[in-house]
């Protein structure tokens, strides 16, 4: 309960910075994501809640959101779960739909903006910096060592859902356009047209 009440003042705090809108508080709102983010496996903790109604109230709390979709909460602890049990590699498949469908708006909170009593308004610098930390974090999912394989031991269904999600698909893209990627593909179909013309 402690620990709840922490995240839901937290969360509030934010929520206030996110209204003020000047710089003085996108400073203090980033300087607490960025603490929260680094707590060592913050992420993996909240994902490992055994309550699936408790999981959901916490991950619907602004400064939860935050922390995930920021690179500092990414980490080995992801492709640890998914060479796990089946419990915990269903909730890194929800941990990659969290940070897949995230929005703007969930992030601020959807409530907030003009008309309110408070300055805060939406601008096109907030997209950017909100299309540029989503970037990151998926680039650090990517970049994990091993994330390939610990997503090609997952069942086909967990598979099917964990391939539709933005974060998995920047992930495969990525490594397509990796050189060591290519030079790979393009061997293998070497070997497959020698096998072909050899007959």
């Amino acid at each position: 309960p402690f620990v709840t009440w922490s995240l839901q003042m937290l969360s509030f705090l934010l929520n206030r910075c996110n209204r003020k809108g000047t710089y003085y508080y996108a400073t203090i709102r980033d300087t607490i994501i960025k603490a929260v983010s680094s707590i060592p496996l913050i992420c993996k903790t909240i994902l490992l809640i055994n309550s699936d109604r408790d999981l959901e109230r916490i991950t619907s709390l602004s400064i939860i959101r935050n922390s995930f979709l920021h690179k500092n909460a990414v980490g080995p602890w992801i492709v640890a779960m998914l060479n796990g049990p089946k419990f915990a590699q269903q909730r890194v498949l929800q941990y990659m739909q969290l940070i897949s469908k995230v929005t703007f708006n969930d992030l601020i909170g959807s409530k907030h903006g003009a008309g309110n009593g408070d300055s805060w308004q939406r601008s096109q610098s907030d997209i950017d910096d909100f299309t540029r930390i989503r970037r990151e974090t998926f680039d650090a999912v990517a970049d994990l060592p091993g994330i390939i394989h610990a997503l090609r031991i997952l069942s086909t269904k967990n598979l099917e859902q964990v391939a539709t999600t933005k974060a998995v698909q920047y992930l495969l893209n990525k490594k397509m356009r990796s050189p060591s990627i290519l030079c790979k593909v393009l061997f293998e179909l070497m070997l497959v047209f020698a096998l072909i013309f050899s007959f």
